[in-house]
């Protein structure tokens, strides 16, 4: 029989993912569905749970949250799966406030919808980006995008506020256009090199960060390689001024903004630190240099298709 382990970050949203259990609990067993269901503890219990699912048989190992859930569900799916002949399928129940991850790959937030997607069990093949640095020499797992700059430092202002999701976003990027100097860098992908004063580097897999922010809306989760939205210098009324251009896309039609794709990107600092998140987790506020990998095709996962939105 086909397993479930749900893992539920009791923290998401404000607390507010604890009101989902009920409807879970419900839907799961009203379609006689094999689970069980989990809540973490701290930060980072979400990878030991996961790798512990994995140990005991669970076909499919979902984090229900939000990215940050996602995040450590995933990373603990991904070292359990290595050199082991039994492979765990991820998936996502969406009860967070921002749930880009899950956006990418079709999961839209609405508790309803996303529990059928599991019920549907349909998969498909998920990249996975790999970053080396920071808080992470020995590398960590992500699944949506990386952010440097602007894009990391408004996920650090949205943490602090006492209101989430993409409201929370929007007005900390207004606050962080008043913060932030953009960093001179030398940004390396591929066989590209370029040395500037970037104001942000999104090194994407999904479409959407910060719960509404199309950075790469062209972007797919299964072609093997990221696409990079960068954002170079601009004045603060430019900033100001494109802030809505990144909500609806149209920003990738700006003199100031360039789309690129590429398999591996190397961010050095030249002045200054790179402040960068993975998937709104911090992986350093002060850091020197990243290398970051895609790895195609590294999981299954559970994912929506255009026939059931």
């Amino acid at each position: 029989m086909k397993k479930y382990k749900i893992i539920l970050n009791p923290t998401s949203s404000r607390g507010k993912s604890l009101d989902h259990i009920p409807t879970i609990k419900a839907f799961m067993e009203k379609n006689n569905l094999s689970y069980d269901l989990e809540l973490t503890s701290a930060p980072m219990h979400a990878i030991e749970l996961a790798k512990q699912a994995h140990s005991q048989g669970y076909t499919y190992i979902i984090a229900a949250g939000g990215d940050g859930t996602s995040n450590e569900v995933l990373n603990g799916v991904l070292q359990a799966n290595q050199n082991s002949e039994h492979q765990a399928i991820f998936g996502i129940l969406p009860t967070g406030s921002g749930n880009d991850m899950a956006f990418g790959v079709g999961v839209r937030t609405g508790i309803d919808d996303a529990l059928e997607v599991l019920l549907a069990q349909k998969t498909q093949p998920f990249d996975v980006g790999f970053v080396r640095g920071g808080d992470y020499p020995q590398g960590r797992y992500f699944g949506n995008g990386l952010g440097v700059g602007f894009d990391a430092i408004v996920g650090f202002e949205a943490a602090k506020l006492k209101f989430s999701g993409f409201a929370g976003y929007l007005v900390a990027a207004l606050k962080t256009i008043i913060l932030v100097k953009p960093a001179l860098l030398k940004l390396e992908y591929d066989n590209q090199e370029i040395e500037s004063r970037f104001l942000m580097i999104s090194v994407m897999n999904g479409q959407r960060a910060g719960g509404g922010f199309m950075l790469t809306p062209n972007a797919e989760t299964n072609d093997g390689e990221f696409s990079i939205c960068i954002a170079n210098e601009m004045k603060r009324l430019t900033q100001l001024s494109v802030i809505p251009k990144f909500i609806s896309g149209e920003h990738v039609n700006h003199a100031k903004v360039n789309i690129k794709n590429a398999k591996k990107v190397i961010i050095t600092a030249l002045d200054g630190t790179i402040p960068s998140h993975i998937d709104g987790e911090t992986v350093c506020t002060a850091g020197q240099k990243l290398e970051i990998e895609i790895l195609p095709h590294a999981v299954q996962i559970l994912q929506s298709f255009p026939s059931q939105e």
